[in-house]
C-alpha cells in the first residue's frame, strides 16, 4: 500500500508547493521569475506522481503479492518531512544553505552502507552553488533568506 500512499502524499505536497510558489514576489520585465523554477519542478513532480498512481492501478495484483514480502521503509516519511523543512528553510536561511543541508541529510538518511565524501559533501555544495549562480545568470533570483539578506 506504500506504493500508493507515497505518490498521493507527494502529489498533495506538490500542489501545496505550486500554490505557495505563486505567492512569491514577481519582478516586472523578466520573462521568468522566482516562481517559475519551483512551479516547473512541482509540475514535474505531479506528472511523476500521476504516473506512479496509474502504474499502481494497472499492476495492483503484482504489488499486492510483492507487498506481502516487503516491509515498508519509514525513511520515506522522514524524507517528506525534510522536504517540508527545506521549504521553510528557504525563507529563513536562503537557498544555498537550506539546499546543502537538505541534500546532505537526505543522502545520510537514504544511503545504505558507508556514506562517501562525494555523496555527502561535494555533490550538495557543487549542485546548490552551481544552480544558484546559473539561475542568477539567467536573471532568476533565488531566495537569500532573512538571515543573510543584509550580507549580499
Amino acid at each position: 500500500m506504500g506504493e500508493l500512499i507515497v505518490p498521493i502524499l507527494a502529489f498533495v505536497i506538490a500542489v501545496i508547493f505550486y500554490a505557495a510558489a505563486g505567492s512569491l514576489t514577481r519582478i516586472e520585465g523578466f520573462p521568468m521569475n522566482s516562481a517559475t523554477y519551483p512551479q516547473a519542478l512541482t509540475v514535474m513532480l505531479m506528472i511523476c506522481c500521476v504516473f506512479l498512481i496509474v502504474r499502481f492501478v494497472i499492476k495492483h495484483r503484482e504489488y499486492a503479492s510483492a507487498e506481502k514480502k516487503l516491509i515498508f521503509d519509514p525513511r520515506i516519511f522522514l524524507a517528506l518531512g525534510m522536504l517540508i523543512l527545506f521549504y521553510y528553510g528557504l525563507e529563513y536561511i536562503g537557498y544555498i544553505p537550506s539546499s546543502i543541508l537538505f541534500i546532505v541529510a537526505l543522502s545520510w538518511i537514504l544511503k545504505e552502507g558507508k556514506p562517501r565524501i562525494l555523496d555527502t559533501c561535494i555533490l550538495p555544495i557543487g549542485l546548490s552553488g552551481g544552480l544558484y549562480f546559473i539561475f542568477q545568470f539567467m536573471g532568476i533570483y533565488l531566495p537569500l533568506g532573512k538571515l543573510f539578506r543584509g550580507l549580499f
